[in-house]
């Protein structure tokens, strides 16, 4: 969560980032899709399979654990 009460979700199962906004109870989807996969990429063109945790570096890039791709943790 950050100051303004922004909150960034990793969806497991369903493959999905998505952030929800507090202000209308929003909830916009950031990245990956309905379908599993391991691709690198933007919004809608990356993928994942069973997403573990999200972290904000200093840089404010958004960095992902995806537990299914790669052997896991």
């Amino acid at each position: 969560m950050d100051g303004s009460n922004t909150i960034l979700v990793a969806g497991g199962l369903n493959h999905r980032v998505r952030m929800i906004v507090k202000e209308g109870s929003r909830v916009t989807p950031l990245a990956g899709s309905s379908q599993a996969d391991q691709v690198d990429g933007k919004g809608a063109s990356a993928r994942f399979d069973a997403s573990l945790a999200l972290v904000m570096d200093t840089r404010w890039r958004l960095l992902l654990v995806d537990t299914a791709n790669y052997g896991g943790l």
